[in-house]
């Protein structure tokens, strides 16, 4: 029984981790720590049915990767840069979003100045890093963020906001958040 309820659990989060992937616009939107699918999925569309809703477990709602769809190993996505690629943790944390490279043959060039410009600051690549994050620009490729860590709250993370400036904007690094949502500060 248990296996079988885990086998589930993990079906549901990458069935939600495919969901509404690729939206192109971001929304304004707080955190979501915990939430039911119900929540996550917003108000059920026409042609999509929306189960019970029960406690995401976080450990249980990573995605799933398939042999055709697996993601390329850090080694091979990370730019050779000074400040290595990052691959942060989904446990609900706020990142200050600095600057974001969508453009394959300046990527190398736009995150080293990014973080030329903002000593201490990370990397990622968003489709190797959490679904809360957008996975890929409109034009369908990889997007790579510049970030600073921040905290758990929103009061913390839109304190780093406006302390970072410019066009920086939170994000929540989680497994339930809408990709296109982007914390209100």
């Amino acid at each position: 029984m248990g296996i079988a309820v885990t086998v589930a659990a993990v079906l549901v989060g990458a069935a939600l981790y495919g969901i509404d992937r690729g939206r192109a616009e971001p929304v304004v939107a707080g955190p979501v720590f915990e939430s039911s699918e119900a929540e996550t999925l917003g108000p059920a569309a026409p042609d999509r049915e929306v189960a019970d809703p029960a406690p995401l477990a976080p450990a249980l709602v990573s995605p799933v990767p398939t042999a055709a769809a697996a993601a390329p190993p850090v080694s091979d996505v990370d730019l050779g840069l000074s400040v290595p690629l990052t691959v942060p943790a989904c446990d609900g944390s706020g990142i200050v979003v600095i600057h974001s490279a969508i453009s394959p043959g300046a990527y190398a060039q736009e995150v080293a100045a990014a973080l030329a410009s903002n000593p201490g600051a990370r990397y990622l690549r968003t489709d190797r890093s959490c679904p809360s994050l957008r996975q890929q620009s409109r034009e369908g490729n990889p997007i790579y963020a510049v970030y600073r860590p921040s905290g758990y709250t929103t009061t913390e993370l839109c304190n780093d906001v406006r302390l970072q400036g410019g066009d920086a904007y939170g994000k929540w690094l989680n497994t339930a958040s809408d990709p296109a949502l982007i914390v209100p500060c």
